[in-house]
Protein backbone atom coordinates (compact mmCIF):
# COMPACT_ATOMS: atom_id res chain seq x y z
CA UNK A 1 0.00 0.00 0.00
CA UNK A 2 1.40 3.44 -1.17
CA UNK A 3 0.76 6.36 1.04
CA UNK A 4 1.50 10.11 0.71
CA UNK A 5 3.68 11.34 3.74
CA UNK A 6 4.15 15.05 4.52
CA UNK A 7 7.41 15.97 5.12
CA UNK A 8 7.15 17.08 8.75
CA UNK A 9 10.64 15.83 10.80
CA UNK A 10 13.40 17.92 8.56
CA UNK A 11 12.50 20.76 7.45
CA UNK A 12 13.59 22.47 4.24
CA UNK A 13 14.52 25.84 2.41
CA UNK A 14 13.31 26.65 -1.13
CA UNK A 15 15.78 29.03 -2.72
CA UNK A 16 16.20 30.50 -6.04
CA UNK A 17 18.33 32.22 -8.26
CA UNK A 18 19.28 35.88 -7.16
CA UNK A 19 18.76 38.29 -9.77
CA UNK A 20 19.46 42.05 -9.90
CA UNK A 21 16.33 44.07 -11.31
CA UNK A 22 18.19 46.57 -12.51
CA UNK A 23 20.53 45.05 -14.57
CA UNK A 24 17.86 44.37 -17.79
CA UNK A 25 14.23 44.22 -17.92
CA UNK A 26 14.33 40.52 -18.41
CA UNK A 27 16.29 40.36 -15.37
CA UNK A 28 12.97 42.54 -13.81
CA UNK A 29 10.61 40.48 -15.17
CA UNK A 30 12.71 37.53 -13.79
CA UNK A 31 13.03 38.71 -10.31
CA UNK A 32 9.44 39.50 -9.67
CA UNK A 33 8.13 36.06 -11.28
CA UNK A 34 10.48 34.16 -8.97
CA UNK A 35 9.14 36.26 -6.03
CA UNK A 36 5.15 35.75 -6.69
CA UNK A 37 6.37 31.82 -7.52
CA UNK A 38 8.12 31.72 -3.65
CA UNK A 39 4.78 33.05 -1.98
CA UNK A 40 2.29 32.67 -4.09
CA UNK A 41 0.41 29.32 -4.01
CA UNK A 42 0.07 28.01 -7.45
CA UNK A 43 -0.67 24.61 -9.35
CA UNK A 44 0.45 25.62 -13.07
CA UNK A 45 2.41 28.02 -15.22
CA UNK A 46 -0.85 29.92 -16.25
CA UNK A 47 -1.29 31.31 -12.37
CA UNK A 48 1.33 33.70 -12.77
CA UNK A 49 0.31 35.21 -16.37
CA UNK A 50 -2.53 38.20 -16.12
CA UNK A 51 -3.21 39.58 -19.95
CA UNK A 52 -1.39 42.83 -20.77
CA UNK A 53 0.41 43.04 -17.54
CA UNK A 54 4.13 42.78 -16.60
CA UNK A 55 5.15 40.64 -13.27
CA UNK A 56 6.48 43.64 -11.70
CA UNK A 57 2.78 45.57 -11.90
CA UNK A 58 0.95 42.02 -10.95
CA UNK A 59 3.59 41.83 -7.73
CA UNK A 60 2.40 45.46 -6.45
CA UNK A 61 -1.16 44.35 -7.10
CA UNK A 62 -0.40 41.58 -4.99
CA UNK A 63 1.73 42.32 -2.31
CA UNK A 64 -0.67 43.55 0.43
CA UNK A 65 -2.10 39.83 -0.35
CA UNK A 66 1.39 38.22 0.15
CA UNK A 67 2.66 40.02 3.33
CA UNK A 68 5.59 37.64 3.45
CA UNK A 69 6.53 38.38 0.28
CA UNK A 70 6.64 42.00 0.51
CA UNK A 71 8.66 41.69 3.85
CA UNK A 72 11.38 39.17 1.58
CA UNK A 73 10.98 42.22 -1.48
CA UNK A 74 12.28 45.48 1.04
CA UNK A 75 14.85 43.24 2.54
CA UNK A 76 16.03 42.40 -1.07
CA UNK A 77 16.15 45.93 -2.08
CA UNK A 78 17.79 47.26 1.17
CA UNK A 79 20.29 44.89 1.22
CA UNK A 80 21.35 45.78 -2.43
CA UNK A 81 22.78 49.34 -2.18
CA UNK A 82 25.27 47.69 0.88
CA UNK A 83 26.40 44.88 -1.37
CA UNK A 84 26.83 47.01 -4.09
CA UNK A 85 28.89 49.74 -1.66
CA UNK A 86 31.23 46.67 -0.79
CA UNK A 87 31.90 45.51 -4.83
CA UNK A 88 32.97 49.09 -5.33
CA UNK A 89 35.62 49.27 -2.47
CA UNK A 90 36.98 45.85 -3.47
CA UNK A 91 37.39 47.10 -7.17
CA UNK A 92 39.12 50.45 -5.36
CA UNK A 93 41.11 48.06 -3.60
CA UNK A 94 42.52 45.97 -6.54
CA UNK A 95 42.92 49.11 -8.25
CA UNK A 96 45.25 50.88 -5.32
CA UNK A 97 47.47 47.41 -4.78
CA UNK A 98 47.93 46.90 -8.74
CA UNK A 99 49.19 50.81 -9.02
CA UNK A 100 51.23 50.29 -5.58
CA UNK A 101 52.96 46.73 -6.91
CA UNK A 102 53.63 47.33 -10.84
CA UNK A 103 54.06 43.52 -12.36
CA UNK A 104 57.36 43.06 -14.13
CA UNK A 105 57.45 42.58 -17.81
CA UNK A 106 56.76 39.25 -19.18
CA UNK A 107 55.56 38.13 -15.76
CA UNK A 108 53.39 35.55 -16.29
CA UNK A 109 49.98 35.31 -14.02
CA UNK A 110 50.36 31.38 -13.87
CA UNK A 111 54.12 31.07 -13.24
CA UNK A 112 53.05 34.40 -9.93
CA UNK A 113 53.86 31.57 -7.24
Amino acid sequence: MNTLHRRTAKPYIVTHQLVNPIKSPEDEHRYYYQLRKLFKPWRTESDFTVPRKTCKEIFFNEQHEYPQMAEYHNQLVNHQPSDEAVDEKIRLKCREINVLVPREEGEDRENAF
